[in-house]
């Protein structure tokens, strides 16, 4: 049964609203709104990633610091750097990348901004705990930078101000709908002094899963992405879990198909129902190869300065920003 108690603890009215209008209309629980359900099943994931992922995880936390003379290499000589870190998850990515500049007298500031509350407090306390001196120099900005928030973590205008290093880490890029029109969004804030700094997963063609070319029906739902059906209360012998790719999208995904029907009731916005062969989509992840992640970023209208290939061989580093003139 949903806890109506614990939807309206979690989620702000427009949120709720969000998450109505996504099973709806799209029948999709909303990424974003996961990361609130399940924020310590998250840290969970995170922290202690399963054996056949962790390889690719090492390589999301250590991929910013390992090539940051690379990546200052692009940026005005000797000038302190504005992080801007849009979804710091735990804060494991950044340790690496603030250290150094720490080391190298090089931190101009920090800005993480995620939109779930607890997973901000979990990188906050991380990051106050690893430079204890530095705290005041940090902020934390709960708000959804994929809306209208993104501003707030990235103001567009910044005259005077210090280049900034815009994080984008984990798989959050390939985690969007649409990460070209995102991308041209961040572009749009961006001076020609900026970069943002991807990281993701890509498709080398080596390691692809077998739900690739065949779906696997009945597999096993993650924690950290079976939070929301959790949080809805929607009975597991009422749908089976289904992984697969949907080769048009280039997404690998991981979606609920109910065998019996199913309604959720929201109150005053009314309910939802599902009639068995239906489906909710919980995970999407842009599976591309590197040809295909360059061409979004050129047609989002930026040039890729970087592309690092981590130890894994599967993650990669990208360096973005505006067309050098």
């Amino acid at each position: 049964m949903m806890d109506a108690d614990e939807l309206h603890r979690l989620f702000s009215e427009q949120q709720l609203t969000v998450l109505v209008d996504a099973l709806r209309e799209h029948a999709e629980f909303p990424k974003e709104l996961g990361y609130i359900a399940g924020a310590d099943r998250w840290r969970q994931a995170d922290e202690a990633p399963s054996a056949d992922s962790a390889p690719p995880v090492r390589d999301f936390h250590s991929l910013l610091g390992d090539h940051l003379d690379q990546v200052l290499a692009g940026l005005p000589a000797g000038q302190p750097v504005e992080v801007v870190d849009l979804g710091p998850g735990t804060g494991l990515p950044v340790l690496g990348l603030l250290r150094r500049l720490l080391d190298a007298d090089r931190l101009a500031g920090y800005r993480g901004m995620d939109v779930s509350p607890d997973m901000l407090g979990f990188a906050g306390s991380r990051l106050r705990a690893e430079f204890p001196a530095q705290a005041g120099r940090f902020a934390f900005l709960v708000g959804d930078f994929t809306g209208p928030d993104l501003y707030r973590a990235l103001p567009r205008e910044t005259a005077g101000g210090p280049p900034r290093l815009v994080i984008l880490a984990g798989a959050t890029l390939g985690n969007l709908a649409d990460p070209e029109h995102f991308l041209r969004r961040v572009g749009a804030a961006l001076t020609p002094r900026d970069v943002l700094l991807v990281t993701l997963r890509f498709d080398t063609g080596a390691h692809r899963p077998a739900f690739m070319d065949r779906p696997e029906v009945g597999c096993a739902i993650p924690p950290h992405h079976r939070a929301g059906v959790d949080l809805l209360g929607i009975d597991p012998a009422a749908y089976q879990a289904e992984r697969g790719f949907d080769a048009d999208r280039g997404e690998i995904f991981i979606r609920l198909r109910f065998v019996r029907p199913v309604t959720l009731e929201f109150g005053d916005r009314g309910t939802v129902g599902f009639g068995p062969g239906s489906t909710v989509l919980l995970y999407r992840y842009r599976y591309l190869d590197r040809s295909g992640w360059l061409d979004i970023i050129g047609r989002a209208g930026l040039e890729t300065r970087l592309f690092q290939v981590g130890g894994s061989g599967e993650v990669a580093l990208i360096v973005v920003g505006h067309p050098l003139t």
